[in-house]
This record gives C-alpha cells, sequence and structure tokens, in this order.
C-alpha cells in the first residue's frame, strides 16, 4: 500500500490531511471501533473474593455421574428411528419411570468450551477465552469439579484436561485418548464413547480389587465425568440428519445402560445422581457455534438421589418447538404400532410428563446442592426447584444456599465498583441497596422458622431475580460512557473522512467560513483530555480505556483546527442535484444494512442494477448481455438456503473443469497476449508456462474432489497425497501471478485462476459456481467501466509508469457510483454463499481435501480462506475499475471505507444484551463484521495490490540469464535471448 500512498498528497490543497497520516489514523480507529465491542459487552463475567455456600441439611446424593454427550441435539435424542422405536430407549425409560426430561437451554456462542463450562462451573464462558481458541482459562473460575472431594473423568484431550485446570492439585484425574482419534472423515466415531465406556467398566472393576480407590470412590461428594464426543463427529461428518448420526445416539444409550447398570451394582446404596445432557447441538448441516434452536436445545434426562420422579403433564399445549415435533411423530408411530398388535413400551410417553427446561447454567448448582457441597462460587445457575425430590424444609435450604451464593457474588462486585468510584460518580442499584437486602434475607429467615415454605421460596426467587439484575447493572456499570465515548468516535471520523474527500475531490472549494483555528483545535483538545483524565482516576478505569476517552479528542482537534473542511462538506451538500444523486446512493447503503438480516435483499439490488449498462454513453451488446446474465445467475445464490445440506461432489468437480476450461479459453484471446502472433504485445514462455500450470491445478482440484468423495463414500480416511497435493496448490496458487507481467487483463485472468484453486478444494456444492460467475461479472463490469477515448486495454497494466504521473482528473458522482457497486459486490462475496454473520453457515466438511483431524485453528483458518478469497476476488477487480477510469485507488477505497462506517454505525446502535441469545449473538457480530469490512479493506486492499502488482520474475530471470551467460561462456560464444517483463511492452534483448 506504501506504493500508492505517496501521490494523492500531490494534488491535496493545503491544510489537507495526507493519505500517509489517514490510513494510519483510520486503521487505529477501526480497530477501536472493533475492540470496543468486546470492552463493552464482552468483558469477563468473573469475578473473585467471595465466601462458598453450601447447604445446611444432610445431602440426598453421595456422587454424581454427569455424562455430556457432546454435539446431541434435543430434538434428535427424543425422536424415533425407521422401526418406531426411541433412538434412546435406555434414557427415555430412566425418564419415565424414575426421574424428569426436559431441555437444556444453551447460550451463543454454541461451542464445546463455553458449553462445558456452563455445566461444571455454573458460569457462561469468559468471551476473552476466544482469543485462546477456547482452550484456555483467561480468568479462573470455580467448578463442580475443583469442589468435589474427587473427580475422576474420561473423554476428549480437548476437554477434559481444560476444564481439570485450576482445580485443587490431585482432586481432578484425566483419562483421555490420543487426539489424532477425532478424525471427522473416520466411519464410525462411536468408537471415541465406546473407548470411554470401557476405561470407565476397566475403573470399577479396578477399583474393586483396590481398598484405596474403592474407599475414595465411597466417600462423599465424589464425581464421575464422561465426555462422549462420538455424537460431534459423527455430526460434523455426516450431518445430524444421517443413518449415521442416529447409529451413534443407540451406540451411546445402549453402551450408558450397561455402564450404568455396572455403577449400580458397584455401589449398590441408591445415592448416586445422575445427569445426561449436552454442552450444544448442531445445525442440520453439521455445525454449531451460533443461537440457532438446533444448537441451542441440548437434552437433559435426571434420575437417582434427589431428584424427583416423573410427574403428569400439565394441562394445555406443549411448548410448540422440534422436541415436542419429535415427540409427536413418535406418538404417531407408536400408535400405529399398538394398532398393529405390537407391544408397547413399558410406561408412559414422555408427552403426558411433565417436561422441565432449564438453562445450562442451572445444572451445576443443582448437582453440587445435592451432593452437599459448597455451589461453584462463580454460578450465575439457578436451582430449578421442579427437578428436586426432596422434602420441603430442605428445599428451601438447597434454594436459599443458591441465593446467598449469588448474593455473595453481587455483593462483591457492588464493594469493588464503589470501592473503584469517586462517590460524585457512584450511584447504587436501589432495589438491592444493604438495608433493603437485609431486609429480604431477614424476611426469608422469618418464613422459614415459621415453616411457610410457599412464601420463603417466593421470595427467595425474588431476591435471585434482583441479585441477577444487580450482578448485570455493576458488570455493565461503563457501559453508557464507553458508548457514548465511541460514538463520538464514529462522528468525528466520519465527517473527517467526508472532508477530506471533499477536499481532495479536485473541484473548485467555496473560501467562505472559518479557515484553519489553531485555538480552537486547542480548546478542544484540553478540555477533552481533562475530562477524560478525570473519568479514567475517577472511576479507576483500565489503562486500555484511556484509548476510548481520548481518540474522539483526537479526532474532534483535527476537525477544529481544519474547520474548512467542515464548511466544504456544507457547501457540498448545497447543491441540490448532488444532494438527490448520493441520497440515492444513501438508500442503497441503507438496504445493504438490511441485507445483513434478510440475504434476498442482495438479489434484489444486483436485479435492479441490471439494466445499468443501458445508461451508459456507448451501448455494447456482448458486454451487456454478459452482465445481465450474470447478475440474474448471480441473484439465485442469496434466495437460496444458506448452506447445502448434503455434499454435491459431482458439481464440484463440474464447476472445476469448466473453470480450467474457461481459463484455457480466454488465454486464446489475442487481448490477452498470451498466444498472439510474436510480436512485442506477446507475452514470454514463462507467463503461458504459469497459466499452462494454473489449468492443471484447477483440474487437479476436481481429481482431489474426487477423491475425498470416494473416502466419505467408503468411510475411509482421505489417501495423504491428497493433503500434500491440496496444501501444495495453495500455497502455489498465491504465488504464480506475482510471476507473471503486470498487464491488466493478462493479471486479472491469472489472479483469477488462482483464486478458483483454493475456493473450489474448500467447496461442496452449488457454491462452487459462485466464484466463476462472480468472475464473469466483475470482468463485464470492468469492461463496461472502460471508455472508448482510453488507450485499450491490451495496453494498460496495473504498473504503468506513465498512469503514476499522469495528472488524477475531478472527482465526479461516477466515482461515488463505482464505490457503492464496490461495496455491493464486497457484501455479496461475504453473504452470497453463506451468512458470515453466523460462522456456523459453513460447512467444516469443505476442509477435507487439507485435513480431517480435528484442528480448530487449521480449520477455522481454513474456513476463513473460503470466506475471503470472493472478497479478495472483488479487491483485485475494484483495482482494475480504478485503472480502466483513471480514479484514484485511494479516492475509491475512502468512498468504500466512508460507505460501511455508515453501516457500521448502525450496527453500533443495534447491538443488544437482551432478548433471546440468538438475537444478542448476532448484533454483535453483525458490527463485528461491518467494523472488520474497513478493516479488511486496509489489509486485502494491500493484498489485492500486491497479486495485481507485483512483479517476482525479474530476479529470477536475472538468476536464469546469469546461468545462461556462464553457460555460454564455456560453450565459447552464441547469444542468448531474455525477456524482460514491465510495465511497457516485452522486450528482446540478445546478449552475446
Amino acid at each position: 500500500m506504501g506504493g500508492i500512498s505517496s501521490h494523492l498528497q500531490k494534488f491535496a490543497p493545503a491544510g489537507t490531511m495526507s493519505w500517509r497520516l489517514l490510513l494510519p489514523l483510520g486503521l487505529v480507529t477501526h480497530l477501536v471501533f472493533l475492540a470496543s465491542i468486546f470492552d463493552i459487552y464482552f468483558t469477563s463475567p468473573i469475578v473473585h473474593g467471595m465466601a462458598p455456600q453450601k447447604p445446611l441439611q444432610p445431602p440426598p446424593a453421595a456422587r454424581l455421574v454427569l455424562i455430556s454427550a457432546d454435539g446431541l441435539r434435543a430434538d434428535k435424542f427424543y425422536s424415533r428411528g425407521a422401526d418406531g422405536r426411541p433412538l434412546a430407549p435406555f434414557l427415555c425409560r430412566m425418564a419415565r419411570t424414575r426421574g424428569v426430561w426436559g431441555v437444556s437451554h444453551t447460550r451463543v456462542p454454541t461451542e464445546s468450551r463455553p458449553g462445558h463450562v456452563a455445566l461444571v462451573a455454573g458460569v457462561y464462558e469468559d468471551p476473552s477465552a476466544v482469543t485462546r481458541g477456547w482452550q484456555e482459562n483467561p480468568v479462573p473460575f470455580d467448578t463442580v469439579f475443583n469442589q468435589s472431594s474427587h473427580t475422576w473423568a474420561w473423554g476428549s484431550p480437548d476437554i477434559v484436561p481444560m476444564l481439570a485446570k485450576g482445580a485443587t492439585p490431585g482432586r481432578v484425574d484425566t483419562f483421555t485418548y490420543d487426539a489424532h482419534e477425532q478424525d471427522f472423515a473416520r466411519g464410525l466415531a462411536s468408537e471415541l464413547d465406546g473407548w470411554v465406556f470401557d476405561r470407565v467398566s476397566e475403573f470399577l472393576r479396578t477399583a474393586a480389587g483396590h481398598p484405596a480407590t474403592d474407599a475414595r470412590l465411597r466417600q462423599q461428594g465424589t464425581v464421575l465425568f464422561l465426555h462422549l464426543l462420538g455424537l460431534d463427529t459423527t455430526g460434523h461428518g455426516h450431518k445430524p440428519q444421517s443413518s449415521q448420526y442416529a447409529d451413534n445416539i443407540r451406540f451411546v444409550d445402549a453402551g450408558l445402560e450397561k455402564l450404568i447398570g455396572e455403577i449400580d451394582k458397584y455401589f449398590n446404596d441408591s445415592r448416586t445422581l445422575f445427569v445426561f445432557s449436552s454442552d450444544h447441538g448442531m445445525t442440520d448441516w453439521g455445525s454449531h457455534g451460533a443461537g440457532d434452536p438446533s444448537e441451542t436445545q441440548t437434552p437433559l434426562v435426571a434420575w437417582g438421589a434427589g431428584i424427583r420422579g416423573p410427574l403428569p403433564a400439565p394441562d394445555g399445549d406443549p411448548p410448540p418447538d422440534a422436541i415436542t415435533a419429535a415427540l409427536y411423530a413418535g406418538r404417531a408411530v407408536d400408535q400405529g404400532m399398538a394398532e398393529e398388535g405390537e407391544k408397547r413400551e413399558e410406561g408412559r410417553e414422555l408427552l403426558e410428563l411433565r417436561r422441565t427446561d432449564v438453562a445450562q447454567a442451572d445444572i451445576a448448582p443443582l448437582v453440587t446442592a445435592l451432593l452437599g457441597l459448597n455451589l461453584p462460587v462463580n454460578s450465575v445457575g439457578r436451582l430449578p426447584p421442579d427437578i428436586l425430590g426432596v422434602p420441603p424444609d430442605q428445599r428451601a435450604d438447597l434454594l436459599f444456599t443458591n441465593a446467598r451464593q449469588l448474593l455473595c457474588q453481587y455483593e462483591t462486585r457492588r464493594q469493588q465498583r464503589r470501592a473503584a468510584t469517586a462517590a460524585a460518580l457512584y450511584w447504587e442499584h436501589g432495589r438491592l441497596a444493604p438495608h433493603a437486602q437485609t431486609q429480604m434475607v431477614n424476611k426469608v429467615l422469618d418464613y422459614m422458622q415459621k415453616r411457610d415454605w410457599d412464601n420463603a421460596m417466593f421470595l427467595i426467587g425474588e431476591l435471585m431475580d434482583l441479585a441477577l439484575a444487580g450482578m448485570h447493572y455493576y458488570h455493565t456499570y461503563d457501559r453508557p460512557m464507553l458508548q457514548t465515548a465511541v460514538t463520538l468516535c464514529y462522528l468525528g471520523w466520519m465527517l473527517l473522512l467526508a472532508s477530506h474527500l471533499v477536499k481532495t475531490s479536485g473541484t473548485s472549494v467555496p473560501a467562505e467560513g472559518p479557515s484553519a483555528g489553531g485555538p480552537a483545535a486547542l480548546a478542544v483538545g484540553v478540555v477533552g483530555t481533562s475530562v477524560a483524565v478525570f473519568l479514567i482516576v475517577a472511576k479507576s478505569l483500565p489503562a486500555h480505556y484511556a484509548v476510548y476517552l481520548l481518540l474522539p479528542v483526537l479526532l474532534w482537534s483535527v476537525l477544529a483546527y481544519d474547520v474548512s473542511g467542515l464548511w466544504a462538506v456544507r457547501a457540498a451538500a448545497g447543491d441540490r442535484g448532488t444532494v438527490l444523486r448520493h441520497g440515492a446512493v444513501l438508500v442503497g447503503i441503507e438496504l445493504l444494512v438490511v441485507s445483513f438480516f434478510q440475504r434476498w435483499v442482495l438479489s434484489v439490488l444486483l436485479l435492479a442494477l441490471a439494466p445499468w449498462p443501458l445508461t451508459l454513453p456507448k451501448y455494447r451488446k456482448r458486454l451487456t448481455v454478459l452482465w445481465v446474465g450474470s447478475s440474474v445467475l448471480l441473484a439465485g445464490f442469496p434466495l437460496s438456503p444458506v448452506i447445502t445440506h448434503q455434499a454435491n461432489y459431482l458439481l464440484v468437480k463440474a464447476a472445476a473443469m469448466f473453470s480450467a476450461g474457461g481459463v484455457a479459453l480466454a488465454s486464446l484471446s489475442g487481448e490477452l497476449r498470451l498466444f498472439r502472433p510474436v510480436d512485442r504485445l506477446r507475452e514470454p514462455r514463462h507467463c503461458r508456462l504459469i497459466l499452462l500450470a494454473q489449468v492443471a491445478f484447477l483440474a487437479a482440484a476436481a481429481g482431489a474432489t474426487h477423491a475425498v468423495q470416494s473416502a466419505v463414500g467408503s468411510r475411509t480416511a482421505v489417501p495423504g497425497f491428497v493433503h500434500v497435493a491440496s496444501w501444495a496448490m495453495l500455497a502455489l496458487s498465491w504465488l504464480l501471478p506475482c510471476l507473471s507481467s503486470a498487464w491488466l487483463l493478462n493479471r486479472l485472468l491469472h489472479v483469477t485462476a488462482a483464486l478458483l484453486v483454493p475456493f473450489l478444494l474448500l467447496s461442496l456444492g452449488r457454491e462452487a459456481l459462485f466464484l466463476p460467475l462472480l468472475a464473469l461479472h466483475l470482468y463485464s463490469w470492468t469492461r463496461l467501466e472502460h471508455t472508448a477515448e482510453q488507450k485499450q486495454l491490451a495496453e494498460l497494466s496495473f504498473d504503468d509508469p506513465l498512469r503514476k504521473n499522469e495528472a488524477r482528473r475531478p472527482a465526479q458522482f461516477g466515482d461515488t457510483r463505482r464505490a457503492f457497486f464496490y461495496l455491493l459486490f464486497v457484501m455479496f462475496a461475504f453473504f452470497g454463499i453463506g451468512n458470515i454473520a453466523s460462522v456456523n453457515s459453513f460447512d467444516p466438511t469443505c476442509v477435507y481435501a487439507f485435513v480431517t483431524v480435528f484442528s480448530p485453528w487449521v480449520m477455522g483458518a481454513l474456513l476463513l480462506t473460503k470466506i475471503l478469497v470472493p472478497f479478495l476476488l472483488v479487491c483485485c477487480y475494484g483495482r482494475a475499475v480504478a485503472t480502466v477510469t483513471r480514479m484514484s485507488t485511494q479516492r475509491l477505497f475512502l468512498t468504500v471505507l466512508l460507505m460501511s462506517d455508515v453501516m457500521s454505525v448502525h450496527f453500533f446502535f443495534l447491538v443488544t444484551d437482551a432478548g433471546s441469545w440468538q438475537d444478542i449473538g448476532f448484533s454483535i457480530s453483525h458490527h463485528v463484521i461491518a467494523t472488520g469490512t474497513s478493516c479488511f479493506l486496509l489489509i486485502l486492499h494491500g493484498a489485492a495490490r500486491v497479486l495485481t502488482s507485483a512483479t517476482w520474475w525479474s530476479p529470477v530471470e536475472s538468476v536464469l540469464t546469469e546461468r545462461r551467460r556462464s553457460r555460454v561462456d564455456r560453450l565459447g560464444g552464441g547469444e542468448i535471448e531474455v525477456s524482460v517483463v514491465g510495465g511497457s511492452a516485452t522486450q528482446g534483448i540478445k546478449l552475446e
């Protein structure tokens, strides 16, 4: 980007901030925008210093068996197979005859680590753990494992050791299989669950003959934790709708039936508490992470010590969700079997029994309370009273323990906030002030002493509600201040950017209005800095909060110094025609905002712009047909489902061969200089060899896809040579364009072929056609923007020395239109084949050509590559449009940046922490994406410049020439013809 940053200031009027200053300021500002969301909404909810709380009465349970079936959807668990039998007959029988059944509702992000943290700690994941790949604990927190007398845990090496971190040394024993066993493409992932069952059975047999281990197992408060990863692995590899997923559920149920029989036989005292649930569900296409009900609804079956027995369902209709639908479908099948005279299973149907739904974090206080242990001190869960099978006095005791534990957290937060804040800026949470808290606690004790359990438990519930609300109040205490500071940053930055664009437009700027004002800038700086320092000191804010408070001071000080820029913006807005034209663009930006929620809006925009070529001065039939045809075809992608639920490898192979044929056919065009008659415009031989290699890579992508299809179909491992070849093609694809010349059409063909290769290797179905069609659409856009009076396209170069030195033409409305087209194509590249506001809309199966063993960082990087390839293609063609229209590349980029900031500020105010967790997750991710787009533009703009302008063949050619010269010297003379590739015509130089 440095190569293009030195020209704008030559044409900028005095007093205008140069590109060299504006670029780093913009980067810093957008990084602040991006980071602000994490400090406003994603700060750690964990505090320390609370006294532990435990029940007063003797516990009903002596031990806990906690089973987590990773990736198990509630509706699939409660459904029936084609034979009419439940997929999990044993667990459903436990729910019908001995315990409770229902749904555990998870929160965003629906990933393995956050889900298990909620299960065993009762706290929803510290969001800063995402920076460590959900693998470590950024902030220590208390867990059920740490409060137990001893815990034995079996399962995945990614989950079990992580949950044991932070516990008292020697308190948790972990047993895990090798990480390479977690292969998404393997045929029987249920073997992972079988490994757990076998090891637990072996452990019980060994303990029976080992008195010390037997004594530890029988002491009060022990925990056996089973993490079953098979369903998650099967769901990723074969999808939850597959027979493999149903078979894995049956395998888990059968394995648990045998194992739980062994546990009951071992202890033989009816004091074991059993809880079966999951960390998260899974979408139909085998991914998770967002807030769809298929991801947030997990099964809950609990029975044993302290758990009530089955109760009749209340009158009225059950919840209208997927679980109810699955059970109704099962009832229809069951009734059909009964009519045929088949024997119905023992017990009542689940629909006839009371369903108990809990929050995922409620399980941790439930199990610790029933074990008589200290509740995890960081837990925000509420013990569900409907599950308890204990006398009323003990129920009240357990609930009051839960309330005391929440009040301890509230009081710790309150005291910490009060100690850190000056009295003038501290406002108490009125409904739970110390005197009000004391009154409510005393009243609860009074009700309990009078054995008025109903009123006591009602008041305890109100006390827990207030404690949670108070914790949220103090946790978000500084949020309004940060939101105000960031809003001022947005306004200051957008005004600064708008004034810069107007003053560097090349048109006359009115001289009226005040000129540069040093005193005004000084006043803004002094006052703003004073306020910022006062807030930092008075509220004891973290040091990095100074960035949020001082950045708006800097931006508004710059604006105050160059007030003429604001007057220029005001003058430009005074022209009615300008306002109308830019108002239309603003409407388009608003529609792009709507497209984040409704993808079909992108189709409407694309079709609305289809007649655009008819408005151009010169009608070009073939290009117009290409533009309209590609618009219609591309418009179908946002209208289709977000992702293909079943892989269509045949379509991917067809797209790869179509791309290979298209690139080969395009290379025959005379304008591309590759195979034209020998003249000064013909490309050197190595460019033709590079193109042939790229065509071969595209064909090889079809071969790699076929190999993956065969491996998945036969349930065998993907051959190692496929992985090696895919990684090699991925690496070389980025290198080859930079070895070709910088002629515009030729380089665009090389870049398109290079980006098609990794995208096709990461495709599973119709999205394989998306990038070739997008490339055709962008090519027609580039050709239509090219005007007749300019040089022929064959003579234009990305690195043209003449173009670098020519005077910039004045800005015109067409530049704003081009910037809007550019932003539209960027959004279309993001949302055309998936909803990037939810990364789980991309199927993890697409990485099988590269890796099948679970590796979150590698798989995440490959998914990110698939996401960014269309974006990068748009950036490269955007540079081409700037070249053919003689538009300043900086101006194109800054105009797009301003438009994306308008979108970003929308999403900043749409961020919410109320409503469903799906709404909360989407609102935050939308803002991160809109702001991240600006940051990506800064980065990918430079990457696109390298792909389109870098010429790395010259050093290679120099080495080859020197070797040829040495060879000629050894042979005694001769001539060598050397091809010199540059921004002008290729020349032949003879060395004698």
